[in-house]
C-alpha cells in the first residue's frame, strides 16, 4: 500500500508542474526511476478508466502508445503554463523600464530585466511578422537608428549602414582584434611570402629582408621590433624601377622611413651591400 501511494504521489507531483529531475530529488529516486513510474501509474489509470484486462500484445502496443500520448500532453501543458508565467512576469518588468529602443541592443535590454532573449523577443509589443513586400526582419517594424526598410536587416533592429557605425560592432571588432591579434599576424607573413613576394617582386623579396639581416636600411630597426612598434612587417621598396625586381634595385624599410623617404641615399647604401 505504501508503495502506491507514493507512486500517486510522484504521478500528482510531475502533473503539478515538477520536472522529473526535480521529482527525483524530492523522493530521492533517479530521473530515470521517476520516468518508468510514470509510465506504469498512467497506463494503470488507462486500463482502469477502460477495463481493459487481458490484453493481445497488439492492444499492449496500442496501450504503451496511449500512455506516452498521455505523458506527452502534460509535458505540453506544463510548457504553456510556464509560458504564460514568463509573459507575464516580463510584461511587469517592462513597464517598469523605458522601451527597448533606448537600448543599443537587445542584449543590454535583455541585461536591465534579468531574462532571456528569446522570452522577451516573444513579448515585445511592436514586434510583427515576416512581411515579403518590405522585406524587413519579422522582430522590427524599421531600422531602429534611421528608420529605413528598403535596405536589408543586418542585427539588433538596425540596417546594414548603421550597424557598421554602431558602438556593438566596433565593440566586437576591438575585442575580435585583440583575441586574433597574434593569428592574423602569422598570417599576413604567410600571405606577403606566398602572394606579394610572388607578384611583386618576383620571389625576392625574402632574399632582400635576409640579405639587410632582418633589419631596416634607415634606422637598424629589427623585424621583430617593427612588428612591436608599428604592427606590421618591415617594407621591401624599389629603389628607381619598380619593373626591376633584383635585389640590386630593393631596398629593406620600417614604416617610419619609408614616410621619410630614404631613397635618395639608396644607390649609396646599396654599394655597400656585396650581392
Amino acid at each position: 500500500m505504501e508503495e502506491r501511494d507514493r507512486n500517486k504521489q510522484i504521478l500528482e507531483t510531475y502533473r503539478e508542474g515538477k520536472t522529473l529531475q526535480q521529482t527525483g530529488r524530492i523522493f530521492g529516486v533517479s530521473r530515470e526511476r521517476i520516468r518508468q513510474i510514470i509510465f506504469i501509474e498512467i497506463k494503470k489509470e488507462i486500463q482502469k478508466e477502460f477495463n481493459l484486462f487481458r490484453l493481445t500484445k497488439l492492444e499492449i502496443k496500442q496501450l504503451d502508445v496511449a500512455t506516452k500520448d498521455e505523458i506527452r500532453d502534460i509535458y505540453l501543458n506544463r510548457i504553456l503554463t510556464e509560458r504564460k508565467n514568463t509573459e507575464q512576469r516580463i510584461k511587469k518588468k517592462m513597464k517598469r523600464f523605458p522601451s527597448y529602443s533606448a537600448f543599443s541592443t537587445l542584449t543590454q535590454y535583455s541585461k536591465a530585466l534579468g531574462e532571456k532573449i528569446d522570452d522577451i523577443k516573444k513579448c515585445l509589443p511592436d514586434i510583427v511578422y515576416y512581411n515579403k513586400k518590405k522585406k524587413w526582419s519579422r522582430l522590427y517594424n524599421k531600422c531602429r537608428i534611421c528608420g529605413t526598410t528598403s535596405t536589408k536587416h543586418h542585427s539588433y533592429g538596425l540596417c546594414k549602414k548603421c550597424y557598421v557605425k554602431s558602438d556593438h560592432f566596433k565593440e566586437m571588432i576591438a575585442a575580435s582584434w585583440a583575441r586574433n591579434k597574434d593569428k592574423w599576424r602569422v598570417k599576413q607573413k604567410e600571405y606577403s611570402k606566398k602572394y606579394i613576394d610572388k607578384r611583386y617582386f618576383e620571389g625576392n623579396r625574402e632574399r632582400a629582408i635576409e640579405r639587410d639581416r632582418h633589419m631596416c636600411a634607415g634606422c637598424g630597426l629589427s623585424r621583430q621590433d617593427s612588428y612591436r612598434k608599428f604592427g606590421r612587417d618591415l617594407y621591401v621598396k624599389h629603389i628607381k624601377n619598380r619593373q626591376d625586381n633584383s635585389l640590386t634595385n630593393l631596398i629593406i624599410l620600417c614604416a617610419a622611413c619609408s614616410k621619410k623617404k630614404y631613397f635618395k641615399s639608396a644607390n649609396e647604401r646599396m654599394k655597400e651591400y656585396k650581392i
